[in-house]
């Protein structure tokens, strides 16, 4: 696949989930997109398993509060190691119900990192476990 990493991500995920892209930039040189919240899960394991990406490391995962908007980010870095390729995706949650799947089935690290971030947000319980 020719093109930048941003470029290269951007074209797997439109293969199955274009409708899902909401924004694509390049942010202090870190491929950036931000998707609809609800098939996330779905998309980071797309991106783990697709020989192209193969993320398969979630270097990071965070919230992020934007009161202004009355929205919660939730953000993740997924890495591929051998290739050393790193993207962020977000998405956006509306503060009053900021309610999201966990990741822990694909990533059992995911864990602490989804309860440090409910810790960091009032206490609002944002993960939901499916297993």
């Amino acid at each position: 696949m020719e093109g930048t990493d941003q470029e290269k991500v951007l074209a797997v995920i439109k293969e199955k989930y274009e409708d899902q892209i909401l924004l694509a930039e390049m942010l202090y040189d870190f491929p950036t997109i931000t998707l609809k919240k609800d098939r996330i899960v779905e998309i980071i394991k797309f991106l783990y398993d697709h020989p192209a990406t193969q993320f398969q490391f979630l270097t990071t995962l965070c919230g992020i509060h934007y009161p202004e908007n009355n929205q919660i980010a939730v953000m993740y870095q997924l890495h591929n190691l051998v290739s050393n390729q790193r993207v962020r995706i977000k998405i956006y949650l509306p503060a009053d119900n900021p309610v999201v799947s966990t990741l822990t089935p694909l990533f059992p690290a995911a864990n602490w990192m989804e309860r440090e971030t409910t810790g960091l947000s009032a206490g609002r319980y944002i993960f939901i476990r499916t297993r």
